[in-house]
């Protein structure tokens, strides 16, 4: 019997080392998101996908970053939570598995940039902060922001990529 599309993936060293890599840039992510939410929702082990509804409710993040980092976290599920379901029918030769490697990899590093947008706030900025609540981040005691990003926002990723932020 010919081996399955998926097969092929996880056999591949490459492919499951960046996939290992996308999982650890992953869970980076969700603890530089936590520093943004309030204490007594932490022991809740809230799903990424709610812990960015509630930030973007709280407007700490804006349409611009809620897009992308949307596009991204639906990826990374689809690699997490539906990647043998939806190759599983694929044989060894129908798809192209470069093309698999390539996209894990490159979402990785997707997140790490999301996780130093967050964690070293490099390009956020305090929206209106007349009008601002002031509340203080419980760990590290800093003004919490309201993260914005400009429309520029795809070539500034590009930009702290190639400066391997």
């Amino acid at each position: 019997m010919q081996p399955t599309f998926f097969e092929r993936l996880e056999s591949d060293s490459e492919f499951t080392s960046n996939l290992g890599v996308l999982v650890c840039a992953t869970s980076r992510f969700e603890d530089a998101l936590d520093q943004y939410v309030p204490i007594a929702d932490r022991s809740k082990k809230l799903p990424l996908s709610v812990l960015i509804k509630r930030l973007k409710e709280a407007k700490y993040i804006g349409d611009t970053l809620d897009f992308h980092i949307g596009f991204a976290v639906n990826q990374r599920n689809y690699f997490v939570h539906n990647l043998y379901r939806r190759l599983k029918k694929y044989s060894a030769g129908d798809l192209n598995a470069e093309q698999f490697k390539n996209r894990v990899q490159h979402l990785a590093e997707e997140f790490r940039f999301f996780t130093n947008l967050l964690n070293d706030e490099v390009n956020v900025v305090l929206q209106n902060p007349e009008a601002q609540s002031s509340e203080i981040r419980p760990t590290t005691g800093r003004l919490t922001p309201k993260i914005s990003i400009t429309s520029t926002f795809p070539s500034a990723v590009k930009r702290a990529l190639a400066s391997g932020a």
